[in-house]
């Protein structure tokens, strides 16, 4: 069952007439290839099963799996109509999901500018910019489905421009469907080498995949390309720092303060690779500044307690950590077996 050969309608009608639920399941885990919505929906059926009632895990599945098909056609208010009424003797959970949805749609004022390219569309159907400009309005929406379909709509019209294709991975990238998201950008940088971001982005997805030296190779590019580029100095230090790297991730983290002014971020980050250098009164400036930027930067109020308890140091260290826990950080019994006398 392909999703572009049939309608939401006729999705629905097929998903109702099977005539069990574990067939149901077996069409589930055979979509594996769908995007990961898809199997999460999967995953979660699987879970009702277990532990709720059959009832209740089939109406979920109808919904998951109708909404992914839906999200990819056309959302007329007849359709989003239908949707609804279907949903009226489903699973509350469910119903509140979709009127999320349906209220996000209606309330967002991009949606007015989605129905006039919808109309151009309409008559006009071989535009590939049109197809584009109304993926980012999805893009921008959190609709991250919609916004595959016509990226790739546009890259069938014309497949010479790397905005396209650079598009469809950002999608993708959303969806978390990270192999596909590095093909795109791929590519992208084959039609269009000469652009930072589209190495950024590339390298942003070999570090979510954890394949970090080609992350560095793809941060370096971007850096060669725009030396101002304002989030690459952050992303290479983490993976400096991941790779236990801390003195280019030191370097990288004060470029990124230096091009982007103070940030409790960096300056936490910062002061963690100091601390494991043993530079602790440095250390103990960088968590200081997170704090002075950031009251509530749980974070550096843990780092500081570490930094505390490194020195032997933990009567003047508590005070952070029980702050750090006030803030929402998980101690793991540290208060009690140290600060148990505050």
């Amino acid at each position: 069952m392909k999703v572009g050969s049939v309608t939401c309608y006729q999705v629905m009608q097929d998903n109702l007439l099977l005539s069990s639920i574990y067939l149901n399941v077996g069409l589930c885990f055979a979509r594996l290839f769908l995007p990961s919505l898809l199997y999460f929906a999967n995953k979660v059926l699987l879970w009702n099963m277990m532990f709720f009632s059959l009832k209740k895990a089939f109406l979920l599945y109808i919904f998951l799996f109708f909404g992914q098909l839906c999200m990819s056609q056309d959302l007329s208010k007849e359709k989003l109509d239908r949707i609804e009424e279907r949903l009226k003797f489903g699973d509350e959970a469910a119903k509140t999901m979709w009127d999320s949805v349906s209220r996000r749609l209606e309330e967002s004022p991009k949606l007015s500018l989605v129905k006039e390219l919808d109309d151009q569309l309409t008559s006009n159907s071989s535009n590939p910019v049109m197809f584009h400009l109304r993926g980012l309005l999805f893009l921008d929406l959190g609709l991250a489905f919609r916004a595959v379909d016509d990226f790739r709509r546009s890259i069938e019209l014309d497949s010479t421009k790397a905005e396209h294709h650079f598009a469809l991975g950002l999608a993708y990238d959303q969806l978390d469907v990270f192999n596909i998201a590095l093909e795109s950008f791929s590519s992208a940088l084959a039609i269009d080498s000469s652009i930072a971001e589209y190495y950024f982005q590339r390298g942003e997805i070999h570090h979510k995949m954890l394949h970090y030296n080609d992350a560095l190779l793809d941060y370096h590019k971007c850096i060669k390309i725009d030396p101002n580029h304002p989030e690459v100095y952050y992303s290479r230090a983490i993976v400096f720092g991941t790779n236990r790297m801390f003195k280019e991730a030191i370097k990288d983290y004060t470029v990124d303060i230096e091009v982007n002014g103070s940030s409790p971020k960096s300056h936490n980050n910062r002061g963690r690779c100091y601390m494991i250098q043993e530079k602790y009164k440095k250390a103990n400036a960088d968590y200081d500044k997170a704090i002075e930027l950031d009251a509530e930067w749980k974070a550096a109020y843990f780092n500081k307690w570490a930094l505390y308890l490194r020195q032997e140091k933990t009567e003047e260290g508590c005070p952070y950590l029980i702050k750090a826990k006030e803030l929402g950080i998980d101690d793991n019994g540290s208060i009690i077996k140290y600060c148990s006398g505050e």
